[in-house]
This record gives structure tokens, C-alpha cells and sequence, in this order.
């Protein structure tokens, strides 16, 4: 790729080349098709570098013979957007891939759009512009908002979709590609009116290799080989789109997992699952890490599941204990379907403690209903216990956002004047015992808009994207109504 001459793009460039040259391939991936496809991640670098599922469907889709796939990342001062595999800029690739895997991302989504002036309305687009096809977390349930902007939603995981995209994806018109695409019961295809039959679920993670073709030195599991041992949850936390849309829970084999980290030589690495203390092959894997003097950072956990040996195992490689109560109140936890009692949450922290932890992390929401003054301040209450026993303390707090396909997706998102009085219950508790990090409201409630919009109010928050109002404005006008 020539270098762009003048001095904008120039930067640019630079960024992503840097970023490629930090990476570190495990696999080979040979970037030969015809028909080049733009892999998109609608966030930062740095969060691309710790999703797996992104970068596993990056190597599948080059699986397909006549696809050559790259990948872009998204970047609010970006205009051009090289690919990170070629710094080929995204105008020559005539489909646009996006994962999305957070309501929030579409704003990134249409940023890109606008940008490249692609228009964000499907049934507005012209036989020259891309093909939109979205695909990621989000598409385990269907979401209004994607029927408007998405030419092809694909539903599901990406493993099982390998087969029937290598007999549709070709070099043809637009129009044409719509309809091939269209004959896929995984896909939703709005402008043609057709929707999915049915979700792409794989059946078994043995089947492919659920590990990241590359090593990244960003991120937060930077210079670790990410593997995937987990897909789907046991679990059926009441407000959690996982539990309730990725069932059954699916494991990787533990000699598989072995295979693969001695195959990539691997002496770092990143476990991803919903809870990696429902690893059926726990106490195997753990003696067999400890064999060979490997290092593990975890994705998540359970608080009722941890063993001092696993506790143990994990202070050799992380600093920081994290742990998600969810909410400081057991009768708020009852409702979240999370039935931690007090004494497994304190519980947790003395195991942390004797393992020699010093830093601890824990994720609280608010903004519920059954939510009174003192189940808010309880968090102080946990925050002062854990100060006790030594830990410096980092609290981060979120608003509930209910989403489709959850046991509570019927249920509203409290009005933003109360939950920013919540917000100060919560400061005032922890003041001077603890940090804490609030999710910005405004942006809790448009990913809540995002995921529950329907009818007018989901016209109305497509004109203002479209018109390009400011979020804060966009916010007032629909949350005040």
C-alpha cells in the first residue's frame, strides 16, 4: 500500500501500521480471495485486541476461498480507516462486516457511515454503495433499530455460518448479493422483508479452534493467547442477555485446551467464559497450568465458586481481585435472580485476602424499583468490610439497563433525574473509603434506547442520528417526554 501523501491521512496510517506491527501472529492467516471483505469493530483498538469472538471470525471468514477478509477498527478522528492487515482504506471494500456487540457501538456504526457517506437508512442505499451486514452479540436476539440500518443481519455464531456463506459470497451486484444472502436461515434480510428461521449455534467448541490467531500487546489481556473455553452460562441471571439467549453452555475439552497452548508455545494465557468457575475440568486444568508455569488472566467469575487453590492460582498472574455482586442488598440480588447471600460476598473477600490480594474490584448496579435508600448504602457497608481486611477498594457502578430476551425486558429503565440521585446516595457512602466509576447516564440511556426502541420513538431516534444532534440533546428530547 502507497503512503498516503497528505499529512491527515498520513497520521492515520501511522496509527494502524504501528498497531499491526505490535501484533504477534500465532497462526497464519493467507489473505487470497477475490472478494474483499471489511471486518469492522465499531470500538477502539484496544477493545478489539480482548474480544476473541472478532478475531476468531476474522480467521474463519478467510477460511472461505474466494474471501479475502480484513479488519478495521473504529477511531472518532479516522476519515479514510486503513485496514489493519493491509492499510488498504475501507472505500475499496464493497462489503462492510460490523460486529456488533454493544448497543453503544452502533453510534460508532453511524459515525463510519456518515464519514464515508454511506446512507444509515438500508432502504436508502444505491447499487454503488457497500453491503452492511451486521453481525456479533447483539444479533442473538433481533433489535428494531438493526432492520432499519442493516442490509443482512446475521444471527447467531459465526462457526456454523462457514459452510453455507462459502456458497453465497461471491463477486456480484448488490441486489444480487442481498437475494443469495436471503436463502440463509440464519439471516435477516429487512429490505426483502425476510427474517431469520432460526440462530447459528455451534454445537461444540472441539469442533474449531476457539483460540485468537494472534498475541496482542494492547488491551487487557495484552501478550496472552485468548482461548475460549466456555460458550453460553449455566446460569439464569434474571437481567443477563448471555444466560437467557446462549444456552446450552458449551465446554472446550481440556485436552484440547492443552493442545492448543502447547501448539502456540504459549507461556500467557487469556481464558474467556461467562463464569471460568464452571470449567468442568477445573482442578485438571489448574494442576497442568501450575505444571508448566503458565500464566492466567480470567474474563469472569462466580463469587460462590471460588476455592482458596484457584484463588491461590490466580494471585500468581493478576494483581487485582474482581468480583460482581451486583448489588449490595440481598433482596435486590433475589430479584436479579443472583441469590449471593452476604456471607459468600465476605466470604470471597477473606479467601482473596489470605491469597495475598491487596486490590480489590467490585461491580455494582442500580436503579431498580424494589430499590430503597439503605440497600444503596449497604455498598458502603462492603466497601468499609473490605477496607478492614486491607484491600484498597475500586467500586464501579452502572444503572440497570433492561434488554430483550431477559426474564426483566419488560421493565423500564428508572428516569434519569432519579438515578443520578441514586448516583449521590452512592458517592456519599463510599467518600474516602473507596474509587468509584459511574457509567455515563446519558449513554446508559441510549443503549437502552438502542435495544428497546420500537414504532415512533425508534424513527425519531434514527432522524436524530441521521441530522446529526448532539447526544445530549438527542437524550432530553426522549427521556423527558
Amino acid at each position: 500500500m502507497r503512503r498516503p501523501r497528505d499529512s491527515k491521512s498520513f497520521r492515520e496510517f501511522d496509527i494502524v501500521r504501528k498497531f499491526k506491527l505490535s501484533e504477534k501472529n500465532v497462526e497464519k492467516i493467507d489473505l487470497k480471495g477475490d472478494l474483499r471483505v471489511a471486518l469492522i469493530f465499531p470500538n477502539s483498538y484496544n477493545v478489539l485486541s480482548s474480544s476473541l469472538g472478532f478475531n476468531i471470525v476474522w480467521k474463519l471468514f478467510n477460511k472461505i476461498e474466494n474471501v479475502r477478509c480484513e479488519r478495521f477498527f473504529y477511531h472518532d478522528d479516522f476519515v479514510k480507516f486503513y485496514s489493519i492487515d493491509s492499510l488498504t482504506p475501507l472505500d475499496e471494500f464493497p462489503i462492510w462486516a460490523f460486529a456488533v456487540n454493544f448497543e453503544n457501538d452502533l453510534l460508532n456504526i453511524i459515525s463510519i457511515l456518515k464519514k464515508k457517506s454511506v446512507p444509515i437508512r438500508n432502504v436508502d442505499r444505491r447499487p454503488f454503495d457497500p453491503l452492511i451486514v451486521f453481525g456479533g452479540a447483539l444479533t442473538y436476539t433481533k433489535l428494531p433499530v438493526f432492520d432499519i440500518i442493516a442490509d443482512v443481519i446475521l444471527h447467531g455464531d459465526f462457526e456454523p455460518m462457514v459452510e453455507n456463506l462459502d456458497s453465497v459470497l461471491e463477486y456480484i451486484s448488490r441486489e444480487k448479493l442481498i437475494e443469495k444472502m436471503a436463502e440463509l436461515h440464519f439471516a435477516s434480510v429487512p429490505v426483502l422483508r425476510k427474517k431469520a428461521s432460526g440462530i447459528s449455534k455451534i454445537s461444540d467448541l472441539n469442533l474449531t479452534i476457539p483460540a485468537s490467531p494472534i498475541i496482542f500487546s494492547h488491551g487487557e489481556f495484552k501478550n496472552r493467547l485468548l482461548i475460549e473455553i466456555e460458550r453460553g452460562c449455566v446460569w439464569n441471571c434474571n437481567f443477563c442477555m448471555m444466560g437467557a439467549l446462549r444456552k446450552p453452555a458449551r465446554f472446550l475439552n481440556i485436552e484440547t485446551l492443552k493442545r492448543l497452548i502447547m501448539h502456540a508455545g504459549a507461556c500467557s494465557v487469556g481464558l474467556i467464559a461467562s463464569n471460568v468457575t464452571d470449567y468442568p475440568w477445573l482442578e485438571e486444568m489448574l494442576f497442568w497450568l501450575e505444571k508448566n508455569s503458565i500464566k492466567v488472566s480470567v474474563s469472569s467469575l462466580r463469587l460462590d465458586r471460588l476455592s482458596k487453590r484457584f484463588v491461590s492460582f490466580l494471585k500468581r498472574s493478576q494483581h487485582a481481585f474482581t468480583i460482581a455482586p451486583e448489588s449490595a442488598s440481598e433482596k435486590i440480588r433475589k430479584v436479579l435472580g443472583k441469590n449471593f447471600t452476604d456471607q459468600q460476598i465476605e466470604s470471597a473477600l477473606v479467601v482473596a485476602s489470605e491469597a495475598g490480594f491487596r486490590e480489590v474490584k467490585m461491580y455494582f448496579m442500580y436503579g431498580f424499583d424494589e430499590e430503597e435508600e439503605s440497600d444503596l448504602k449497604k455498598i458502603g457497608w462492603f466497601v468499609r468490610k473490605a477496607k478492614c481486611m486491607g484491600y484498597r477498594v475500586k467500586i464501579s457502578a452502572n444503572p440497570f439497563i433492561p434488554k430483550r430476551g431477559t426474564f426483566m425486558q419488560n421493565r423500564k429503565m428508572q428516569d434519569l433525574r432519579v438515578l443520578k440521585e441514586k448516583e449521590k446516595i452512592i458517592k456519599n457512602t463510599v467518600q474516602h473509603d473507596a474509587s468509584v466509576v459511574f457509567e455515563n447516564i446519558d449513554l446508559s440511556f441510549i443503549q437502552y434506547t438502542i435495544n428497546s426502541a420500537e414504532g415512533d420513538m425508534l424513527h425519531e431516534l434514527i432522524q436524530s442520528f441521521e441530522n446529526g444532534e448532539k447526544l445530549k440533546f438527542i437524550v432530553q428530547k426522549l427521556a423527558f417526554k
